[in-house]
């Protein structure tokens, strides 16, 4: 997916367009558009001309839970289970191992 912010002349610096593009299944970028991203950081959000959000109106798009979520959906995180399971200290100590290792990885 590329998106440029502030990529209209003349447009507030909200204001961003992009496409979402084709890849194959190694990940390499095939050049072939899905469909055209437009919005406005603070107003709305369109893909392929569909409004999915828009603050004016408030229109809300519940979110839809997959049957085989990434790795890295917040649902497998070890500090937001253990605090939503009342455990805190845990809790504390898992966010503190997930901050180091991002630290590490940088």
């Amino acid at each position: 997916c590329t998106v440029e912010l502030n990529a209209v002349k003349g447009a507030p610096s909200d204001v961003m367009s992009g496409t979402i593009e084709r890849v194959s299944a190694d990940g390499q970028p095939q050049g072939e558009p899905v469909c055209l991203v437009e919005g406005s950081w603070l107003g709305y959000l369109d893909f392929g001309g569909v409004r999915y959000w828009d603050y004016a109106s408030k229109t809300r798009v519940e979110p839809v839970l997959v049957s085989d979520p990434l790795p890295s959906d917040s649902r497998f995180r070890g500090d937001r289970n253990a605090l939503a399971a009342g455990r805190t200290d845990e809790a504390q100590v898992k966010k503190t191992e997930i901050e180091e290792r991002q630290r590490y990885e940088r």
